[in-house]
């Protein structure tokens, strides 16, 4: 027989010492001050918290989601009335959509709506919208109005046209509805935004008004159109 070799006979010699040591005995564990032991159960509260907060903000987010979806379907079905309304003069117009807008072709000149979520949940809008107009051609355009989708006692999406007295947010290079009698246009979805968060807290904001807003119908939308076609006729008219 093999005798047990040195190493495994110096294993043996550790584990029989182990066994014989005598256990030691824990330190009692001193209790937390009052106001240390508050803070302690603070971490906890606040890791809850912000636990509860996301959440009640992804529920936010989730819901929000779903009623601009829904706003989407609205306009999907306002715009293909829109489309046959005004093929009853224009019967070669062209309805198109594609990255969140969507195109109304009228001969050589072209109708624009872009649609964007708003980025704050401090905008009461679930959608909003700019309106342009333009030459095909690219000879003259201007954004001449702003939609938006703001929900009604019942919590359901309802489109709105907004036209916005011009003020010093206006793009200059949005001359043509400076060319209609009432000089009105559109601002920028980002000044909506502060437009509709200044009037939440009923904060005046001087330079940015609502002039007009309607429920968004054919009719009134067509007027629009047919207007800023007029002005884009006669500013390139005087520019020839």
């Amino acid at each position: 027989m093999r005798l047990p070799s040195e190493f495994a006979e110096r294993r043996r010699l550790q584990a029989e010492v182990r066994n014989q040591a005598p256990e030691a005995v824990a330190e009692p564990i001193p209790t937390p001050s009052a106001p240390l032991a508050e803070k302690l159960r603070g971490i906890t509260e606040a890791a809850g918290q912000r636990e509860r907060e996301r959440v009640a903000g992804g529920a936010r987010v989730a819901a929000r989601q779903k009623t601009a979806a829904h706003a989407m379907d609205q306009f999907e079905l306002f715009w293909a009335q829109l489309a046959r309304y005004v093929s009853t003069g224009v019967p070669n117009v062209r309805s198109t959509s594609g990255d969140g807008a969507w195109y109304l072709t009228l001969d050589d000149r072209r109708v624009v709506v872009q649609i964007s979520t708003p980025g704050s949940d401090l905008c009461p809008a679930v959608q909003l919208g700019s309106v342009k107009v333009e030459a095909e051609n690219g000879a003259c355009s201007s954004e001449v109005a702003n939609l938006s989708a703001l929900l009604d006692s019942h919590g359901d999406p309802v489109w709105h046209l907004l036209r916005m007295v011009r003020n010093d947010y206006a793009p200059m290079r949005s001359p043509v509805s400076e060319a209609l009698s009432d000089g009105y246009g559109a601002v920028s979805v980002h000044t909506l935004e502060e437009h509709y968060e200044e009037k939440k807290r009923r904060v005046t904001y001087e330079r940015v008004t609502t002039h007009d807003s309607k429920l968004l119908d054919v009719e009134q939308f067509t007027e629009l159109i047919i207007a800023e076609i007029d002005a884009i006729d006669r500013r390139l008219l005087g520019n020839n």
